[in-house]
């Protein structure tokens, strides 16, 4: 399971993606899969007026869309929500039950802004593997624990440069980033230190 974040209660729609494979490593197709999507520790699935789009982009890869603004919407400020595979199989195994993603709406940050309260002004970057070119429009927050469940930053977007600066204690955080067509290794543990 990964954790996406935690968005604000205006958010329009929340994106993921999972893989499935053989127990040898691989890909391989989902069969029957359905989604459903849970509040809290709540037992009982939402009920969603805009169902959750689950879509094969290559052999067993997909990609998910949550709609979180949708007409008598469940999703409110102040929850998390998990997004589980009610039914399916894989490789001939059923996967129902098993847990997606994880994210929350507006329940995790403590702090007064989304740049951060501590002392240090820290940048963080991102670029492409192999060129180099910066990640841009990237979203970007940070957490003190490396579960991600309390935010000290963000949610932030990197610039043209593939930058952005958050304003931390010193110490060591974890850092979380997602943009529609990227894998990252979610958390990037880093030291904050002063100059």
């Amino acid at each position: 399971m990964i954790y996406l974040g935690d968005f604000a209660a205006d958010t329009a729609q929340v994106n993921f993606s999972f893989n499935t494979r053989k127990a040898d490593g691989t890909p391989v197709a989902l069969d029957g899969g359905l989604l459903a999507v849970y509040k809290d520790d709540d037992t009982t699935a939402l009920v969603l007026s805009a169902e959750c789009d689950l879509v094969a982009v290559a052999t067993g890869q997909y990609n998910v869309t949550v709609y979180i603004t949708q007409e008598s919407s469940p999703f409110v400020a102040g929850s998390d929500y998990k997004v589980v595979l009610s039914a399916g199989t894989v490789d001939g195994t059923s996967v129902a039950g098993t847990v997606l993603a994880q994210f929350s709406i507006e329940n995790r940050y403590t702090g007064s802004s989304a740049s951060g309260a501590g002392a240090v002004t820290w940048e963080y970057s991102l670029t492409e593997e192999g060129s180099g070119d910066p990640i841009t429009d990237c979203r970007v927050w940070v957490t003190s624990d490396k579960e991600g469940r309390v935010v000290i930053g963000g949610p932030l977007y990197t610039d043209a440069a593939g930058s952005c600066t958050f304003y931390l204690d010193e110490g060591t955080v974890y850092v979380w980033c997602m943009k529609a067509g990227y894998l990252f290794a979610n958390p990037d543990e880093e030291t904050v230190a002063a100059a």
